[in-house]
């Protein structure tokens, strides 16, 4: 999956419709170029079970349903959750010229 910016798909002409559980894109001409499901864990910028069982116990989402922790982990989620190695405070190699 590939993030997307709204505004970019726009400034290209691109009419983008949210509809349901639904996320369409269409060109002008060419019509529909692009339609996606959008699931609770993608709507909500992929928040935990835990954040997600919270919005429907304060009736903050409507039609989902209590979540259960041990359905299957997005993929993405636990990509974004990998160890990463400290950024190095010095480097061997210095650029010569400015980009």
């Amino acid at each position: 999956n590939n993030i997307l910016s709204i505004g970019q798909l726009q400034q290209k002409g691109l009419s983008i419709v949210f509809k349901q559980d639904f996320c369409k894109v269409y060109h002008e001409v060419n019509g529909l170029i692009m339609s996606t499901k959008m699931t609770a864990n993608h709507i909500y910028g992929h928040l935990s079970f835990k954040g997600l069982n919270t919005l429907v116990k304060k009736d903050m989402m409507k039609g989902l349903p209590q979540l259960q922790d041990k359905q299957d982990t997005c993929a993405h989620c636990l990509r974004g959750k990998q160890h990463r190695d400290a950024i190095p405070k010095s480097s061997n190699w210095r650029a010569t010229k400015q980009l």
